[in-house]
């Protein structure tokens, strides 16, 4: 069983798979990460200092410990994606979509043609050649996840819209960017914010496509989140951790 399979199994079995993300320039920030028991991880490519070859070592190393990995990417565009999908990750998180057409940019920029405008070369994706190009054309789409992520509120009034695109393997809810799309950044348990945060919740239901988001390290949100359908629950994150921990170490001996 694949790493794409396993993470399905979890969530169809009704089970909350555990993820969370990394920014930092070493690989065995990953490992650590896929061998502490994480059921996936994703790795920032758009607020991170983060480059190519450094989320190549990142997609290695956890694909090796085993652990799926997604790669959010800068922007919504084929140019920014293609490379990423090239060097093999489990999927992409694509951010700010806006709308149904934008979403449906996104799939196709996952896609080979005729579904799709991605450009054939996938190096990694396609081990080094060691797949055919007929095999890895026919399975493609079966190994890489497209994830759009909802963070703002035009998309919110569009999600029925967004989720009937075929081919978005699950959709990403991020609640910072939601909240701030109002005007009221950062004020995450504010009513007008949490209406977002319901409707995204009971339109993913409705179509039965797996909804992830992200929380703090010790979080009460986690349980609202999962409460509205979250499958996919990113904890944390890997300078987070690091911080939590050094300062809760720090206030012990102090």
């Amino acid at each position: 069983m694949d790493r794409l399979e396993r993470l399905k199994k979890k969530i169809d079995s009704d089970q909350i798979a555990l993820g969370t993300f990394v920014t930092l320039q070493d690989p065995a920030v990953s490992e650590m990460i896929a061998w502490s028991g994480f059921d996936f991880l994703w790795i920032d490519g758009e607020h991170s200092a983060l480059t190519s070859q450094e989320i190549l070592g990142h997609i290695r190393t956890a694909q090796g410990a085993g652990t799926a990995v997604f790669v959010r990417v800068p922007w919504n565009d084929p140019v920014l994606i293609k490379p990423i999908l090239d060097m093999g990750p489990d999927g992409v998180i694509i951010p700010f979509i806006r709308n149904a057409e934008e979403a449906r940019q996104a799939v196709a920029a996952c896609r080979y043609p005729p579904e799709g405008v991605r450009g054939y070369n996938p190096v990694r994706a396609a081990a080094y050649g060691l797949i055919s190009p007929s095999e890895y054309i026919s399975s493609a789409s079966r190994r890489i996840w497209c994830i759009p992520q909802v963070e703002l509120k035009e998309c919110v009034d569009d999600i029925e819209s967004v989720l009937a695109v075929e081919g978005i393997d699950a959709l990403l809810a991020g609640p910072m960017d939601l909240s701030g799309s109002i005007g009221k950044l950062g004020q995450l348990d504010d009513a007008e914010v949490k209406c977002l945060y319901d409707r995204i919740g009971e339109a993913v239901s409705a179509a039965s496509v797996p909804l992830a988001t992200a929380v703090g390290i010790n979080d009460p949100a986690a349980d609202d989140w999962v409460r509205r359908g979250v499958k996919l629950l990113s904890v944390g994150s890997d300078f987070g951790f690091l911080t939590h921990q050094l300062k809760k170490t720090v206030d012990l001996y102090s």
